[in-house]
C-alpha cells in the first residue's frame, strides 16, 4: 500500500487464519471470503451511514409497529 491507494475494508469472523477481526486490500476482494462476516459488513458499510441521513429526517431503516399505524 502506498500513500493516495483506495482500499477495500474486510470485516472477518473469528477465528481466522489472519487471526484479524478487519483485513484491508488494495486491489481486490480478500481470497479467504468464507471468513467475511457479511452482517457486519453491510451493517457497518450501509447501515450505519444511512442511518446519519434517516435518523436527521426522522426516519427509522428498522420497522416499528404503533397504535398510529394500526388506525390510518
Amino acid at each position: 500500500m502506498k500513500d493516495g491507494d483506495k482500499i477495500k475494508f474486510s470485516y472477518m469472523k473469528m477465528p481466522n487464519p489472519v487471526g484479524e477481526n478487519v483485513m484491508a486490500n488494495v486491489s481486490s476482494l480478500p481470497a479467504l471470503l468464507d471468513y467475511v462476516d457479511y452482517d457486519e459488513q453491510f451493517e457497518k458499510g450501509y447501515l450505519k451511514p444511512i442511518d446519519i441521513i434517516l435518523t436527521s429526517m426522522g426516519w427509522s431503516h428498522k420497522k416499528i409497529s404503533t397504535l398510529e399505524r394500526f388506525f390510518v
